[in-house]
């Protein structure tokens, strides 16, 4: 033990070597007293015999990237990945080069605070649930001993959010929409090639509302997704437009059947005259259209029905389809086995508003049959 005295002053340090018989040290110094620099002396070689790495004190913004890019990038999609950019920016903006062994759990519900004030409370969640999980990982590190993210309070802002700036589309809207993607679709004969004339986002569109399946799943189908003997299609992977490859869905919840209408069907069969594997593959490229061209489509037609297009994109023609659901009677537990979420909460948490609009409508319901019998 090094315990000494340099002027007015005390200072420790503690030697120890690792599994290779390196010799490391670890030094501490302004204590007033000996008694203090012997207390620090003790608690760190404590730390050292549990394992602790008392040497390393790494960024908070460093760690967590380095544990985003070791355990998380190999095995994330593409859009997931670029929720872990997002959450990189606030982290960067508060904690600068702030050390992890630093932070206090006075300093991170402080952060959790000024998170609030910014953002959603739904993304505040999101965030802390990506900062926590690199948090365990140093403490299983031995990096810190403590948890300072435990009994932590989240809030978030009341500022409207780009889900609240969305007018969503009514059951009226939702019908002229497939009205529209059906007349526009058309297959004419020219020459002696036959061509699809218009825009195949038409047809992802249409399948996107008459099947609540994300863009990515949407445009991964190939033909033998399609069952025209059980009238049901088969969702098992997610395109990815960067790479052009098939990746796995969402979630394994996600990876399902679905029962769909025969005249659904039909209408896809007439894209058989692309010649290519995927249902929407385009003739030229034989792979389907980018995701910003099916939204921009989707939007030049939502201009020509005079629906708002404010923060609109194609995944509210998920929001779409629940409402037909809920207006045909649907129970959330089918909704939730169509929609490929892995439990109810998610389905309620995701579509609440839509079963809030549907329970209006069914009171009245309610109320106006009983008042036949007064």
């Amino acid at each position: 033990m090094a315990i000494y005295k340099r002027g007015k002053v005390w200072y420790a340090r503690l030697y120890w070597r690792d599994k290779t018989q390196k010799r490391h040290s670890k030094a501490k110094g302004g204590f007033k007293t000996k008694s203090e620099a012997s207390a620090w002396y003790a608690e760190t070689k404590a730390k050292l015999v549990k394992g602790y790495d008392v040497k390393s004190n790494p960024v908070l913004v460093d760690y967590y990237w380095h544990f985003y890019k070791t355990f998380k990038e190999p095995k994330l999609r593409p859009s997931t990945k670029k929720t872990y950019h997002t959450a990189l920016m606030p982290l960067k903006k508060y904690w600068h080069q702030t050390k992890l062994k630093d932070i206090t759990h006075d300093d991170w519900q402080q952060f959790m605070n000024w998170m609030g004030q910014r953002y959603a409370k739904s993304s505040v969640k999101m965030f802390r649930k990506k900062y926590h999980a690199a948090i365990y990982n140093a403490i299983d590190d031995g990096i810190i001993n403590r948890d300072f993210t435990q009994r932590i309070t989240i809030t978030g802002t009341t500022k409207r959010t780009r889900l609240d700036k969305v007018r969503m589309l009514s059951v009226d809207d939702i019908e002229r929409l497939i009205k529209l993607a059906k007349s526009r679709r058309r297959i004419t004969q020219k020459a002696d090639a036959t061509n699809l004339k218009g825009n195949i986002s038409d047809y992802v569109i249409l399948t996107m509302i008459l099947t609540g399946m994300r863009i990515g799943e949407c445009l991964a189908l190939k033909w033998h997704n399609l069952h025209y003997d059980t009238s049901t299609i088969d969702i098992h992977h997610e395109y990815e437009s960067d790479s052009h490859h098939l990746g796995p869905t969402k979630t394994p919840s996600s990876y399902r059947t679905i029962t769909v209408n025969s005249q659904l069907l039909d209408i896809l069969k007439e894209l058989k005259v692309n010649h290519t594997d995927y249902v929407f593959g385009v003739s030229q490229r034989k792979l389907p259209p980018a995701r910003n061209s099916v939204d921009h489509e989707l939007i030049r037609m939502m201009k020509m029905l005079n629906i708002p297009t404010d923060a609109f994109s194609n995944h509210m023609l998920r929001h779409a389809h629940v409402a037909l659901l809920l207006h045909w009677g649907a129970s959330i537990y089918e909704i939730r086995d169509r929609m490929g979420h892995s439990n109810i909460t998610t389905t309620l948490n995701t579509y609440g508003y839509l079963i809030s609009e549907s329970k209006h409508e069914n009171t009245k319901l309610i109320t106006d049959n009983f008042s036949k019998f007064i």
